[in-house]
C-alpha cells in the first residue's frame, strides 16, 4: 500500500529495445552467452605494462576474442589504423562512435585496425576491440537489425553480454587529467593548469549502459554483483536504480531467459532403468 514506486531511468522504448536485444542473442548463442566472465579492468584480465606494441596489439585482440567465444572461425589480425583517408582504401569499415578503430572481413583472415593512441587510453581500447569483434561476428548474418544506428545499438549490447560491458560503459563518457596538474600549487601561484580532457566512445547513454548491465544482473541472479564497483558513478548509480526497476517491474522476456539460466545449470538427475 505504502511502497515506493522507482523510475527507470531509461525510457519504455528504450528498455524494450535492450531487452529484445537480449531475446535475440540468446536465441542465436544460447543462454550460455549470458552465464560467462564479466571481464574486469584488472591485472588478473590485462597482465603485466602495455604500450600498444604491434605484439600486445595482437595479444590482446585475440584475448577479447577468445573471451568473447570467438574461437571458430577465421583469424583476426590487428594492424594500425591509418589516416588520411587510406582506410576506404584499404577496403576498411568504420564506426562513428568508435572512430579509433575499423574492420575488414574476408576469407581465412579478418583485419582489425586500431588507432594507436588508444594505447593511452585502455579502457577505450578493449571497448573499441570488443565493438569491432561484434561487427566481424555478425557480418553477413541474418536476424540483427538491418537499420545502421539499430545495429550498432544490438552489437553494442552484444559486447555487454560477452562480458565487456563495464568498459564499454566507461568509455561512453571518459574523463582524462593531466597527471602532473597540481590544483593546490595552481590556486596558490595562480599558475595555469591543463583541463580535463572528455573522450565519448559508443551508441549508448549512461543511462542505458547502466540499465543494459543491469538486465544482465538480473538474468544472472547477481542482485549486488561485485563487478559493478568497477563502474564510474553515474553508471553505477543508473545501474543501481535499474536493478530496482528491475526487480519491482521483472520483464517477462527477461525472467523467461533467466529461467533458462537456472535449467541449464541445474544438476541433472540420473535416469533410472
Amino acid at each position: 500500500m505504502f511502497g515506493h514506486h522507482v523510475q527507470c531511468p531509461v525510457e519504455a522504448a528504450d528498455r524494450e529495445r535492450v531487452e529484445e536485444s537480449y531475446v535475440r542473442l540468446v536465441e542465436r548463442f544460447g543462454v550460455s552467452l549470458l552465464s560467462g566472465t564479466v571481464v574486469l579492468p584488472t591485472s588478473e584480465y590485462f597482465p603485466g605494462p602495455f604500450v600498444g606494441a604491434s605484439d600486445q596489439m595482437q595479444a590482446l585482440v585475440d584475448g577479447v576474442a577468445a573471451a568473447m567465444g570467438m574461437t571458430e572461425g577465421d583469424h583476426v589480425a590487428a594492424v594500425p589504423l591509418v589516416r588520411s583517408g587510406a582506410t576506404a582504401q584499404r577496403g576498411l569499415t568504420g564506426c562513428a562512435g568508435y572512430p579509433g578503430g575499423a574492420f575488414r572481413s574476408g576469407e581465412g583472415e579478418s583485419v582489425l585496425a586500431i588507432d594507436q593512441a588508444l594505447a593511452g587510453r585502455p579502457i577505450a581500447l578493449v571497448a573499441t576491440i570488443a565493438h569491432m569483434l561484434g561487427h566481424l561476428r555478425f557480418v553477413g548474418q541474418v536476424g540483427i537489425p538491418a537499420q545502421r544506428t539499430a545495429r550498432e545499438h544490438f552489437i553494442e549490447l552484444h559486447a555487454v553480454c560477452t562480458g565487456f560491458g563495464i568498459f564499454s560503459a566507461n568509455a561512453a563518457v571518459e574523463v582524462q587529467v593531466d597527471p602532473r596538474a597540481n590544483r593546490v600549487a595552481a590556486a596558490t601561484y595562480g599558475l595555469s593548469q591543463r583541463r580535463p580532457t572528455f573522450h565519448h566512445s559508443g551508441y549508448l547513454t549512461q543511462e542505458l549502459h547502466g540499465y543494459a548491465l543491469a538486465c544482465l544482473a538480473f538474468i544472472r541472479g547477481e542482485p549486488h554483483p561485485r563487478w559493478m564497483k568497477h563502474l564510474d558513478t553515474n553508471l553505477r548509480a543508473y545501474m543501481r536504480q535499474s536493478l530496482r526497476y528491475l526487480t519491482q517491474y521483472p520483464p517477462e522476456q527477461l525472467v523467461t531467459i533467466q529461467a533458462g539460466i537456472v535449467a541449464s545449470t541445474a544438476p541433472q538427475t540420473p535416469e533410472v532403468s
